[in-house]
């Protein structure tokens, strides 16, 4: 029993979104890059689950189409957002 109100088409989207993340999560485990790729995963796992609880919060029991394709398979073009900013960002933590 889900003690947070939300669409059953978000909550749907949610889970189907977490189960994509964790197989790309895995695929790019298994890369011999010396753990880059994992940490482009990891970075945008993070800011996929930050997407995610901003979206819900905003509109819990009505997400719109956009909502439900960007919960369900937004890891993917942050994946690419963070792969393509990966070195400016190693340059400034540096």
């Amino acid at each position: 029993m889900r003690k947070i109100q939300i669409a059953d088409s978000a909550f749907r989207a949610f889970w189907q979104g977490l189960v994509l993340q964790g197989v790309l999560l895995a695929l790019s485990a298994l890369m011999l890059d010396g753990g880059y790729l994992l940490r482009v995963c990891v970075a945008a796992m993070i800011a996929q689950l930050v997407t995610t609880g901003v979206i819900l919060q905003r509109r819990p029991t009505e997400p719109t189409r956009t909502d439900l394709l960007m919960i369900r398979f937004g890891i993917v073009p942050l994946a690419a957002i963070a792969y393509a900013a990966m070195p400016w960002i190693v340059r400034v933590l540096q």
